[in-house]
């Protein structure tokens, strides 16, 4: 063996021990205050790893790479990505203007969704992940995902769920799904994760009916599923706890969401769908959590 032979395959051994290690872990990215980190769902109330200075942080699918939203001193906005092994933080290159912000990976992990400042008004867009080929998707001020099959987008304004495509170029119109009395439009969702199976989507709803006379001043926000055949929602998470950022852990049994309540700071919890189950602690003093999708 040469002396240069162990050099070429070191490269190889540490893309099998990521690999390795990935596979048993699930990945998940938080915002820590001003800052992005990674931890691991089944490593419950280890503090979750720092990698930049940064907020809404997005881990790819494969959980290797943290997309997040990069702030400078002056106030503009911008997307990075923050490699997990390295902890290096690169620019996406090939983004307009310098108001960017609450990067969503495709499914593949080749593309960045996210929101952009054209003109007077907000825009979704998306970039390769390795920089270039911006495009507008859709002009107006949404929530948003991306379906499972990365061929549309699942969107809401505050009044209504819709579905645009995204094949094709340019920007594009939505369809509405069918409406349920129990939407209130009060805001607009922080997030929206839609299942792995594509049939149903979690997102935060603020609920007047939940509010407490002479206890809160805003109306909670619970979690609720919406189904996406026929528009019907679900309440998830209990009446009057302020839960939001949900994100489904990858194989659809449960859920990572953010919880927080008068004196207390947020934290994640993770729970299953099934009726009676009990949330579990994640992380303490974290926020805006989304789990790696292998």
């Amino acid at each position: 063996m040469t002396d240069s032979q162990p050099m070429r395959t070191l490269p190889v051994l540490l893309a099998l021990c990521l690999t390795s290690a990935l596979a048993s872990a699930q990945p998940y990215a938080c915002s820590l205050d001003t800052k992005i980190a990674v931890g691991d769902v089944r490593s419950p109330g280890k503090s979750p790893k720092v990698l930049a200075e940064g907020y809404d942080a997005a881990i790819s699918p494969d959980g290797t790479k943290v997309a997040f939203t990069l702030s400078s001193e002056n106030g503009d906005r911008s997307i990075a990505i923050a490699d997990v092994a390295t902890g290096k933080v690169q620019s996406v290159e090939g983004i307009p203007g310098n108001n960017n912000y609450g990067p969503v990976w495709s499914p593949d992990g080749n593309l960045i969704y996210f929101n952009h400042f054209l003109d007077s008004d907000w825009t979704v867009a998306r970039v390769n992940s390795g920089g270039g080929d911006f495009q507008i998707i859709y002009q107006g001020s949404v929530a948003f995902a991306v379906f499972p099959d990365g061929k549309k987008l699942l969107c809401n304004d505050m009044t209504n769920f819709f579905v645009i495509s995204l094949e094709g170029t340019g920007a594009s119109v939505g369809e509405k799904l069918p409406g349920d009395a129990k939407l209130e439009g009060i805001s607009v969702p922080c997030r929206i994760d839609i299942a792995p199976n594509g049939e149903t989507a979690l997102f935060e709803m603020s609920v007047g009916a939940d509010m407490v006379s002479g206890k809160d001043d805003f109306p909670p926000i619970s979690i609720w599923q919406v189904n996406l055949k026929d528009g019907s929602l679900t309440r998830i998470t209990e009446k009057g706890a302020n839960t939001t950022y949900p994100a489904w852990l990858p194989d659809g049994s449960g859920f990572l969401y953010v919880k927080d309540g008068a004196g207390s700071s947020p934290s994640i919890y993770k729970q299953q769908l099934a009726a009676g189950s009990q949330a579990d602690l994640v992380a303490k003093k974290a926020s805006q959590p989304t789990v790696a999708r292998p």
